[in-house]
């Protein structure tokens, strides 16, 4: 289960890290590296002044939303 790995591999459940690692990498989308990297990314972002990586459709299409987190790099947008 996603909830138990991911705080096995040191990283806390979110809607978006379940994403990365059931959807992106148990399908083969992306190599351990990778979704490591992914991980990492969210992980540091988060820490940023507590922001979140929204996970709702009608969030992430408000274009503040979209372009902070397309310049941030955000994996998998």
């Amino acid at each position: 289960m996603v909830q138990d790995a991911l705080p096995f591999l040191g990283f806390d459940f979110t809607r978006y890290t379940g994403f990365l690692y059931q959807d992106i990498y148990l399908l083969g989308l992306c190599s351990e590296e990778e979704l490591l990297r992914s991980l990492h990314f969210a992980k540091d972002y988060c820490l940023q002044d507590g922001k979140i990586i929204p996970y709702e459709y009608e969030m992430l299409m408000e274009e503040p939303c979209y372009w902070a987190l397309d310049k941030a790099g955000l994996p998998y947008l």
